[in-house]
């Protein structure tokens, strides 16, 4: 982008080009049920941005808290590389309710995922309304040169995001 997004939970047009894409599947591949998550992508040569509206039929049903699969929350696995080279798979949990987690379940060097950790940007927010109904949304900034990345045109990075929502039970 020639503009780096506003991070303040509200994915403003001008912000972010391209169309959304759907987190719309189970970890079995079969169609989730619920509305699907929104997610949008893009990069600068400092970050990899990420966008969600997570849709909801009653924001109320929001569990805050920081406990996978029981609160409402956002993951993404991401490939990189650690400060001295060596490969690794960093994993980013975030809530609602402001927390972030940079964890070590994928490989990720405890001393990498804590650098990743206190220099990640993101903003969460629960909306009482939002573009295709209510829920929460989030904007995620990822420091590449932590994840070893350059960021560049047709660079391709392998990673999976997926959604935990409380109100269907499912992810």
């Amino acid at each position: 982008v020639p503009k780096a997004p506003i991070l303040d939970g509200n994915m403003a047009q001008g912000e972010w080009p391209g169309e959304f894409h759907t987190l719309n599947r189970e970890p079995s591949r079969l169609a989730a049920s619920g509305a699907p998550i929104l997610v949008k992508f893009s990069y600068d040569n400092k970050f990899i941005y990420i966008g969600a509206n997570i849709t909801m039929f009653d924001p109320s049903n929001i569990s805050k808290g920081s406990v996978w699969e029981k609160n409402d929350g956002l993951e993404v696995a991401i490939a990189g590389k650690t400060s001295k080279g060596k490969p690794a798979n960093f994993v980013i949990r975030i809530y609602p309710d402001g927390t972030l987690q940079s964890l070590t379940v994928a490989g990720a060097p405890v001393e990498s995922a804590n650098r990743l950790e206190k220099e990640l940007r993101f903003f969460a927010m629960i909306n009482q309304r939002q573009r295709g109904g209510r829920g929460w949304s989030c904007e995620i900034a990822i420091p590449a040169e932590i994840l070893g990345i350059k960021p560049g045109p047709g660079v391709k990075v392998a990673f999976n995001m997926c959604g935990y929502v409380n109100e269907y039970g499912k992810w």
